[in-house]
């Protein structure tokens, strides 16, 4: 049983957690965390207000790419300045946290167990925190409006933060900031990759030319997405535990 399940983690695992964890490839490994905190509870929903609000641009003919640019620009200031001044006090005691790094590591496999649970609807996680900052920055996007009210509906949605967000970005992504020569890019491009579902769907919305028909229905793809990345998640979530456990 052992051999099998390690033939599992050779063929399966291996790829994505030397990815996922390679200060030689830091980029890819920061975008894949980035991705997979895209679908923490607390980024997910982030994520679908988004691409609700820039679909309802674009069946009104108002989306640019200006406000898709200012968006992003916005969760990147967040991680950006969280990740400064996380770099700036853990300077000193960088060491002395290598322990805490090592045990972050770890978890990142039962993590994705957790998560993959989350979307097949077994299992409900806690809400997000820093939620009314989150809310009041979300309703001043709304009046502000324009490319400025995007920047801060980016801002925005980056503050609500959760647990897993919490474990990835200060646990994991943070180490490779310390480790690597350029890590002052790291946290934009963790940014970015918190935002992959809702660049997919604004690609595929200017490609296709999605309608509110169309919309309507890739709510319902989304669902049978969601039990499809649960799976996943589930699969490599055993496979990395295995590996590093």
């Amino acid at each position: 049983m052992y051999e099998i399940f390690n033939w599992i983690t050779n063929v399966v695992a291996s790829p994505l957690t030397e990815v996922a964890y390679s200060s030689n490839i830091a980029l890819l490994s920061v975008m894949f965390l980035g991705f997979v905190g895209s679908v923490a509870p607390c980024q997910i929903s982030a994520n679908i207000g988004a691409m609700m609000y820039f679909s309802n641009r674009q069946v009104q003919r108002r989306l640019s790419w200006i406000e898709i640019s200012m968006y992003l620009l916005g969760k990147i200031s967040v991680f950006s300045i969280l990740g400064a001044v996380f770099w700036l006090f853990g300077q000193s005691v960088s060491q002395d946290m290598i322990p805490f790094f090592v045990f972050a590591r770890k978890m990142l496999g039962p993590l994705l167990i957790i998560m993959g649970l989350f979307f097949l609807g077994l299992l409900k996680l806690p809400g997000s925190f820093g939620f009314q900052l989150s809310s009041y920055l979300k309703n001043l996007s709304g009046r502000i409006g324009g490319k400025w009210g995007a920047f801060v509906l980016g801002a925005s949605f980056s503050f609500g933060f959760c647990p897993t967000m919490v474990w990835l970005f200060f646990g994991l992504v943070m180490p490779l900031v310390f480790q690597s020569s350029y890590g002052f890019i790291l946290p934009p491009i963790f940014a970015i990759g918190t935002a992959m579902p809702f660049l997919l769907f604004v690609g595929l919305s200017i490609v296709l030319g999605f309608d509110t028909a169309m919309i309507k229905k890739s709510r319902q793809w989304g669902k049978w997405m969601q039990r499809v990345v649960g799976v996943l998640f589930l699969l490599l979530g055993v496979a990395d535990t295995i590996t590093y456990w």
